[in-house]
């Protein structure tokens, strides 16, 4: 189910005719050239969302996805694009795009399976710039459905970077925790304490 993206979250998902059906390296595209130097701007800044456009971010992220490229890299950005613009729910979006490409298609998406280290670093990076915003920002109500989303599609996630990069999986814990500290947990219905019945008067003598 998609929370904010809507068939967006299907584009970036549906892969290409053709031969060369997950598009090609976006390395060398201007669109993804843009896109880099605008994520490159939280480098420069100590602010951990930067003075980044967020929403040209989506934008370029959406139409790499959907029209040029399968990639990790660009789908860790929209992730991260995704969860400061629309919170919990746009996170949830994010990692399901994240995921199922990385779970349905490993050996075929970029950056390439031969080039392990820029797979991992997408993947750090994410974990790493997601971790304190989780952190800071509270999850409302309605967010609760997404919030449960979020947790089990991390699991998927983590179990993929250890089954395909083992020992050098990034380490999931601390946004795992994070995200779990989101979650609102139902209490117990506690049944009011019976009040003993008042005592009858005494019949008249």
């Amino acid at each position: 189910m998609a929370y904010v993206l809507g068939g967006d979250l299907e584009k970036c998902l549906k892969l290409f005719g053709g031969a060369a059906k997950y598009g090609e390296d976006p390395k060398g595209d201007s669109t993804f050239f843009d896109l880099r130097a605008e994520i490159q701007k939280l480098t420069a800044h100590s602010s951990t969302q930067g003075g980044v456009d967020w929403k040209a971010v989506r934008g370029w992220c959406l139409e790499i996805l959907g029209t040029k490229s399968k990639d990790l890299t660009t789908a860790s950005y929209l992730t991260l694009a995704l969860f400061i613009t629309e919170g919990y729910k746009g996170m949830a979006d994010g990692l399901a795009v994240l995921t199922r490409l990385a779970g349905d298609h490993w050996d075929g998406v970029f950056p390439p399976a031969a080039r392990p280290r820029t797979r991992i670093t997408a993947l750090e990076w994410l974990v790493t710039r997601l971790t304190p915003l989780v952190e800071d920002r509270a999850a409302a109500p309605d967010d609760q459905a997404a919030v449960a989303e979020i947790r089990t599609t991390l699991g998927r996630l983590q179990e993929i970077a250890e089954a395909k990069l083992m020992h050098e999986a990034p380490a999931f814990g601390e946004l795992i925790s994070a995200v779990a500290a989101r979650a609102v947990v139902e209490q117990p219905a506690v049944e009011p304490e019976s009040v003993p019945a008042a005592a009858a008067p005494p019949e008249a003598a």
